[in-house]
């Protein structure tokens, strides 16, 4: 779909409109004015001889919604002039051009929706976004304009949507303190805590979590000052998908080459990942944080294999004197002190368990 983000005149609407017809195409119209959309089909149909003027807007019946839809569709109408009801799954595969009045007036997801009206068929689309010339458009009209003339390829809804959470911030969702929240946690974990919140307010209790395996009281994210919040929020999306210790280290290359030298911020934040991903392996089941102590569980089947307290021992004896090991319910618990660098001493502990149960996995082999 090529998109065009233009001034709104008249000549060039009827141009736009009678050159798309003259190659036996359809013309989706959005006109998001009920009070005046029939004033506006008339004038095309007025100004442009070769147009055949339907109109759909959210305040008709169904059924004649229905009908005009069919015709549309039938090719009997080829201009259809319509309300924002078209970005509701409506495909024409032979409508392949779009003309959206005050473009900078709809959210970007939404234009986003709308532009894929077209495109359906396998001939070259085209959207035009028009907006009055006359008129200041604000900067977060101006972003979103840009953003939709910027992603263009197919697959892009998603960006379009992190986009329009930048654009437009988070809002008020259950909470005055939600706004710009998105920056600071990632989208995948932000979409996380906010269904749980609504399924709490639904049931009118909170949820209790299981015990979090990754959620550490440090202070670890990205400054201001080294990235700029739009890329810092695409950092923390592509930081929150990696599950693998290869491609944190190929992420961890790439901020640097393309920002400079790590803040101790975020090398903690990049640490705090790699204890995540280590946390993933089965023979964790909780890491739990608490005031001076963190304690990592270890699963039933690891607690175990015979001759494991031997291999934990000698494993951990450079740290003996800041951690305790303990066998309670059949289930080994590894407790480390809150002292100076516990994070690196968490991370070896976890490297030092998951090299011996590797060992001993591939034993029993």
């Amino acid at each position: 779909i090529q998109t065009y983000v233009t001034p709104y005149k008249e000549e060039v609407v009827d141009e736009l409109i009678s050159r798309e017809l003259s190659r036996k195409g359809q013309v989706f119209y959005v006109h998001n004015k009920v009070e005046s959309i029939y004033a506006c089909a008339s004038k095309l149909s007025s100004r442009i001889p070769s147009a055949k003027v339907g109109v759909v807007h959210g305040q008709m019946d169904k059924n004649d919604v229905e009908d005009v839809m069919s015709r549309f569709y039938d090719n009997d109408i080829n201009v259809l002039v319509c309300t924002s009801i078209v970005e509701n799954g409506i495909d024409i595969p032979n409508a392949n051009m779009i003309i959206v009045e005050n473009a900078d007036t709809f959210g970007l997801s939404q234009l986003y929706q709308i532009k894929g009206r077209v495109g359906r068929g396998n001939r070259i689309s085209y959207a035009y976004l028009m907006y009055k010339p006359y008129k200041n458009m604000n900067e977060d009209a101006k972003k979103r304009l840009q953003a939709i003339q910027e992603f263009t390829e197919l697959g892009s809804g998603y960006k379009i949507a992190q986009r329009d959470l930048m654009i437009r911030g988070a809002g008020d969702i259950l909470g005055p303190e939600q706004a710009g929240f998105i920056d600071s946690i990632g989208l995948d974990l932000y979409m996380k805590m906010l269904n749980e919140a609504i399924e709490a307010k639904k049931i009118g209790k909170v949820l209790t979590p299981p015990p979090s395996k990754k959620l550490f009281d440090i202070d670890a994210y990205i400054p201001s000052n080294y990235a700029s919040k739009s890329d810092k929020i695409v950092l923390y999306q592509e930081l929150e998908s990696i599950d693998k210790e290869s491609d944190l280290i190929k992420f961890s290359k790439k901020i640097r080459d393309v920002y400079g030298k790590l803040p101790k911020e975020t090398s903690l934040l990049i640490q705090k990942k790699r204890i995540d991903i280590l946390s993933d392996n089965e023979e964790f089941t909780s890491i739990e944080e608490r005031q001076n102590k963190v304690d990592i569980s270890l699963s039933s089947s690891f607690s175990r294999i015979d001759g494991i307290g031997s291999d934990l021992f000698n494993g951990l004896l450079p740290l003996m004197n800041k951690l305790r090991v303990t066998y309670l319910n059949k289930t080994l618990v590894v407790s480390l002190c809150k002292q100076n660098d516990w994070l690196n001493d968490l991370e070896t502990i976890m490297k030092t368990i998951h090299s011996i149960y590797l060992k001993f996995k591939k034993t029993s082999l």
